[in-house]
């Protein structure tokens, strides 16, 4: 299983059926751990917490930082970790 990294600079931005949904002033190393393809994960910063979850997932595609809601074995994971 994958470890999972906390992410303490990033903040995720948009939400749901947004538009632009992006993660905003991620460190380096937190960044370049999304590249290599770890799991790197930000506390979401409102909605329903308590029905989806406290945490976003970071994805990367064409050098934009987007999030999405884990799945059962990432919020698995995450649990474990805290």
């Amino acid at each position: 299983m994958k470890t999972v990294r906390f992410s303490k600079t990033g903040v995720a931005r948009g939400s749901g059926s947004d538009r632009f949904r992006y993660v905003a002033f991620m460190s380096k190393e937190d960044k370049s751990a999304v590249a290599r393809g770890e799991t790197v994960v930000v506390e979401r910063s409102a909605g329903q917490k308590e029905k989806y979850g406290f945490w976003y997932v970071v994805t990367h595609c064409l050098g934009r930082f987007g999030h999405r809601l884990p799945t059962d074995d990432e919020r698995k994971a995450i649990e474990a970790a805290q």
